[in-house]
């Protein structure tokens, strides 16, 4: 056998380990294969950290807590995941995405077993713990193969598709787990939510590769190069401005959509939470729509911070309108749905970021950026719960759970408005990017 054909078997065998030419597989069958695999985690990582927000009153009433006691439970998961952003970003960049995502779907999958099988409330709290730790490099992992197998003119749009999916998980874990919630119990509801975990690994671990070409890299010489690349990251004020600008935009799914607006919808029109989750879902859909539509609205506008600022303006506006006035439970979800779409355009946060940082630095810096967007998860779902607590009038439901009133929810949920509003007044701030080629 040639040379020649040893490497294209070789390649056959294991992408990452040719010494072909990186060109003659960028935007290839197999690197959307590749891709796949990254989404099909980052779908499910989703799935799972907007689940309990259809499960709110059994989980309360199973471990016999408050909203406050709730809000610090649920945000365990972001107490992982913001932490590890900037070490996963690193981690990914040093040793690739193969062996990452798959050890990551398994702790997600264990964290997964232990909040939905124990009636310990420490146990629960370990649990989201592990979720979220599993969780933290899944939209790092889908950028650095977007970074390695693709050209940069994709990047924009791969990382709106990836939110898409994301978002669309986040869907699935709202109306069409309510039924099954309702239907068999959340414990067995996440149980087997942990068992196609278990497939998602093996998916990645027998799919993902790490890249197209055989680079023998020194390790002293990547981990002084990577060390570098965090300091050009982090030392950047741009990325700061950037990342607390995703940090007040994305409240709307890491607080809203997540946790609190199905209980908000339920008290505003006495409905039960398979019918008010249709609201979280009209959000996850238009959010992932508006991923999807970003990159075209940046092309029509010839600007990144217009649409950044577009964003803002919607979510102020649109959840004003939802919290405080009085409608149709149908136009509310309406309202939802089209304040989402642009909301989602908020992405493009990524794409300013890595415009202003090193070109292979991407996993690095969308750690850095993420950090601060799911920061705001982490905050502002315990502090909504204690706001609810502070306006609760003692009042239990029928279940023995607390029963917080509709103003309760509308004090809680007004801080969304002013953090978007915040939010709006930093593009003023934002450089823009948009004729910045990479």
């Amino acid at each position: 056998m040639s040379h020649s054909a040893n490497k294209k078997a070789e390649f056959k065998q294991s992408p990452s380990v040719s010494n072909v030419k990186k060109s003659k597989y960028l935007n290839s069958k197999s690197a959307w294969f590749i891709l796949s695999a990254g989404w099909a985690f980052y779908v499910y990582e989703y799935f799972l950290r907007a689940s309990p927000g259809v499960m709110t009153d059994q989980i309360m009433g199973h471990f016999g807590i408050t909203a406050g006691a709730l809000g610090i439970l649920i945000s365990f998961y972001y107490m992982a995941y913001v932490p590890l952003q900037l070490p996963c970003g690193v981690v990914v960049d040093y040793f690739g995405p193969r062996k990452i995502v798959t050890f990551s779907a398994l702790l997600c999958v264990c964290g997964a077993i232990l909040f939905s099988h124990t009636n310990s409330l420490l146990v629960a709290k370990l649990g989201r713990f592990l979720i979220g730790a599993g969780s933290a490099c899944a939209y790092l992992a889908c950028m650095k193969i977007a970074s390695v197998w693709f050209d940069s003119s994709k990047f924009a749009f791969i990382a709106g598709v990836s939110q898409m999916l994301g978002a669309l998980g986040g869907m699935v874990g709202n109306s069409p787990l309510a039924y099954v919630v309702n239907a068999t119990s959340w414990q067995i509801t996440l149980f087997y939510s942990a068992c196609g975990g278990i497939v998602i690994a093996l998916f990645s671990w027998f799919v993902i590769r790490d890249r197209p070409q055989d680079l023998p890299v020194k390790k002293k010489a990547v981990k002084t190069h990577v060390m570098q690349d965090l300091k050009a990251v982090v030392n950047n004020k741009q990325n700061l401005l950037v990342a607390l600008y995703g940090c007040l935009t994305n409240l709307v799914v890491n607080v809203f959509a997540e946790l609190w607006g199905v209980p908000f919808l339920m008290e505003r029109y006495n409905i039960s939470n398979e019918v008010a989750a249709a609201g979280t879902t009209a959000v996850f859909i238009g959010f992932a729509t508006g991923c999807l539509l970003s990159s075209l609205f940046a092309d029509y506008f010839k600007s990144h911070v217009k649409i950044l600022s577009m964003s803002a303006l919607s979510i102020m506006v649109g959840f004003s309108l939802v919290i405080w006035a009085v409608m149709p439970f149908n136009l509310t979800l309406f309202i939802l749905f089209v304040t989402s779409v642009f909301a989602g355009m908020q992405i493009l946060y990524f794409t300013v970021a890595t415009r202003n940082s090193p070109k292979n630095a991407a996993a690095t810096t969308i750690g850095f950026i993420n950090t601060f967007v799911v920061f705001g998860g982490m905050v502002f779902q315990p502090i909504l719960g204690l706001v609810l607590e502070f306006f609760w009038d003692g009042s239990v439901k029928e279940s023995g759970i607390a029963n917080y009133s509709l103003f309760a929810y509308q004090s809680s949920l007004s801080m969304l408005v002013v953090c978007s509003f915040v939010a709006l007044c930093l593009t003023y701030f934002i450089r823009e990017t948009y004729k910045t080629r990479r």
